[in-house]
């Protein structure tokens, strides 16, 4: 990833970064959490500190630090965050029935938009995942990650497994992201995989360099993955 003196360039333009991403949208955060403020906080926990306290959804402390430029975060990928928004917030409406079938029908967030919007919530995880690695810094090569992003089509070695994770208790309730958990062969990143998860839904997002990832139980990709979404257990 190149910079320029002190100021690191965007990842998918090449601008100046000047933004940067949250890692879980403000918007999930509060549909669990209510309104976030400094009388009504919550705790974000990572590996190096825990209990730190949040006084907004929108908290520079949920961010990456700035590796994509602001027309990118907005202009560009804007309807990418929203297809996300509609998708969750359909899948956790009607979370008991889905917890039931396994399965959730895209007709149900998107109607009559499964094809487009299908691609625009999967470069939803491409951009998210892009800004992880240009923040964390892993042996990744981004360009294709970014003429995914930029030319708006699907990224062919990423696919999402969604889950349900059983949480007995609003003490277990969890928001947030995993760390990234990747395989080197000969010092080279040939494949990663890391967690999305609002409180018993959890979003497996699994790259492969070469190939695309098949063996993953429910991989869903939006050029084969049709118009169902299955659910497995976790």
């Amino acid at each position: 990833m190149a910079t320029l003196g002190s100021q690191m360039e965007c990842w998918i333009c090449g601008a100046d970064a000047d933004s940067g991403e949250h890692r879980v949208k403000a918007s999930d955060m509060r549909r669990f959490f209510g309104k976030i403020t400094p009388a009504s906080p919550v705790f974000f926990h990572s590996d190096d500190r825990r209990n730190i306290r949040i006084h907004s959804a929108k908290s520079d402390k949920l961010k990456t630090s700035k590796v994509i430029c602001q027309r990118c975060n907005d202009t560009h990928t804007a309807k990418y965050d929203d297809a996300w928004t509609l998708l969750s917030r359909s899948i956790l409406a009607g979370w008991e029935n889905v917890k039931k079938t396994k399965r959730f029908k895209l007709q149900t967030a998107f109607p009559g938009k499964v094809g487009q919007q299908s691609i625009n919530f999967h470069l939803y995880f491409v951009k998210l995942f892009g800004c992880r690695i240009a923040d964390e810094n892993m042996p990744i090569d981004l360009s294709h990650f970014a003429k995914c992003v930029l030319e708006q089509h699907p990224h062919s070695g990423i696919y999402l497994s969604f889950n349900m994770r059983n949480i007995h208790s609003k003490s277990g309730l969890y928001v947030g992201i995993s760390e990234v958990h990747g395989k080197e062969y000969g010092g080279v990143c040939e494949a990663a995989t890391w967690y999305y998860s609002l409180g018993e839904l959890d979003v497996q997002v699994s790259w492969s360099k070469e190939t695309p990832i098949r063996n993953v139980p429910y991989a869903w990709h939006p050029e084969s993955g049709g118009k169902i979404i299955k659910f497995r257990q976790r």
